[in-house]
């Protein structure tokens, strides 16, 4: 018998995360003796936390783990709940800016399937009307220091899905600054959208990789406020006018994601990567 622990999607609930485990599990289901089990408490960073899935063989107690929680060096801490002994493998790509520990990378996706379909309807990199760089997002940590600065566009106000989704693709180029765990849901939403992605330089890995300079446009790190906005004007300033690379850059960002970071493209991933035997 497998256990698997999920939170499911509630009636109208477009959380990716939760789609996503919900058609995994009736991949599971179809195809081994399952029980479902929603999570008795919320607790991030545990077993119960509604960023990650548990599959388990009650007989062998060995598991995986399915994540994209922010901060997954918690899921080798006993503290949090986690048997580490019987763990067999980790699937995650939400740790790069700390993967000192095991783990095999997966995907990431957009943090509504709202986007998904909004996607459908992206407006063309040739006839996308803008070209000046603006940011979105919750200013903290780097963020409130860069918008100090007071020498970039930098925004806060609560947007709908749709009315984010189409700032988004009426963009040729799209900020992205680290999230906790480096990779962010920004990303997979500006590549859903055909803009250009431009980002830190990834560290994460991919089961499929994520490559600079061919799916999105990577620029150097610095804790420096200053220097970092340097950098990102200095890289804006290089690419902006740069119609074959951005248009290269933008039809490839959106192949990677219909590929990688879709809901379905998601579980296909994990379907191919994960192999029941080793908890057998």
């Amino acid at each position: 018998m497998i256990e698997v622990i999920y939170q499911t999607p509630g009636e109208n609930v477009t959380w990716s995360t939760t789609n996503m485990y919900h058609k995994f599990y009736s991949y599971l289901n179809e195809n081994y003796e399952c029980v479902h089990k929603e999570p008795t408490c919320i607790g991030y960073g545990s077993p119960n936390s509604p960023h990650i899935m548990t599959i388990k063989n009650i007989e062998t107690n060995k598991y995986f783990v399915v994540s994209y929680w922010d901060h997954n060096r918690d899921v080798y801490n006993p503290a949090y709940g986690w048997d580490v002994d019987n763990m067999v493998e980790l699937f995650t790509s939400t740790s790069g800016m700390h993967c000192d520990f095991k783990f095999t990378p997966f995907s990431y996706m957009a943090y509504s399937t709202e986007y998904e379909q909004y996607s459908k309807n992206m407006v063309p990199y040739n006839e996308k009307p803008n070209n000046e760089l603006t940011f979105r997002g919750y200013l903290h940590g780097m963020r409130n220091q860069l918008n100090a600065l007071n020498e970039l566009p930098m925004q806060s106000d609560k947007l709908s899905p749709f009315e984010y989704f189409t700032e988004l693709t009426n963009n040729k180029i799209c900020l992205s600054l680290n999230g906790a765990a480096e990779i962010c849901n920004r990303d997979l939403e500006i590549m859903a959208a055909g803009s250009v992605l431009l980002r830190p330089l990834l560290k994460q890995k991919f089961h499929n990789e994520l490559i600079p300079n061919v799916h999105y446009i990577p620029f150097d790190n610095s804790d420096d406020a200053v220097e970092q906005m340097r950098i990102i004007k200095d890289k804006h300033n290089q690419i902006k006018n740069d119609d074959t690379l951005l248009r290269k850059i933008s039809t490839n960002g959106h192949e990677w994601y219909l590929k990688n970071g879709t809901v379905q493209a998601n579980v296909d991933i994990l379907k191919s990567i994960l192999n029941m035997n080793l908890i057998m």
